[in-house]
Order: structure tokens, then sequence, then C-alpha cells
């Protein structure tokens, strides 16, 4: 996908969004959003600082929990206001603030999750 576009949001699975997160990644190049899949604590911080920030982070529900943490503990020290959309229950539980959203009933690859998604996306 090519940078300049309406936004940026980091998506975090356990394999990368190679497969399992295909339908979104998808959607999101569909409305111009760039998206970076990363699937590991290393990758997320690389790609985050590459990019200069992102406005939005997916936790996919097959994450999980302790890398889901570390990922978004490391990011929010760099940037605190960063935005966290999170799919699956049980995930993230500490996170309680205005910045944090939750969509445990759905799958980020779903209508409905898609659509979470980009509504996160609009209020990043």
């Amino acid at each position: 996908m090519q940078r300049g576009t309406t936004a940026e949001v980091l998506v975090l699975s356990a394999d990368g969004g190679a497969k399992a997160l295909t339908n979104l990644l998808a959607e999101l190049q569909q409305h111009q959003i760039y998206a970076d899949a990363v699937g590991s604590i290393e990758s997320a911080r690389e790609a985050f600082l590459a990019a200069g920030g992102h406005g939005l982070v997916v936790v996919a529900p097959d994450v999980v929990p302790g890398v889901a943490r570390r990922v978004v503990d490391s990011l929010r020290a760099i940037d605190p206001h960063l935005a966290v959309l999170i799919f699956g229950r049980g995930q993230l539980r500490h996170l309680k603030d205005a910045r944090t959203t939750r969509a445990d009933g759905f799958h980020p690859t779903s209508r409905a999750g898609v659509g979470a998604v980009l509504k996160a996306v609009r209020g990043a």
C-alpha cells in the first residue's frame, strides 16, 4: 500500500496479518487507509517508528494477551495518545481510558469488525 492516504493503522495479529486478517487489510486498502500488519513486539515497534507513528492500533483476537499488553504499553510509551481497538474477550483489560475501544463481539474480518475499525479510524 502507498502512504499519503487518509489514515494509518497498525494491525497486530499472531500471524502478522498474513492469513487471518487478509480481508480486513483489503477492506482498509479499498478505503485508502494505509495499514501495517505486524506479529511481534519488535515488528510493531519497528513499523511504528518507521511510519512516524500510527493513529490506531488494532489488536486481533488471536494475539497472546501478554504480547498485546507489551506492544500497546510500549507504543503508548512513545505516543500516550495512541488509540487502540481491541478484538477478543479478556484482552488488555487494564486499559480503561477514552482512547481504548473494545469490539468483543466481532471478528476483525467480519463486516461489523471492519465497520468498527473504520469508525475507530475516523475517530482516531
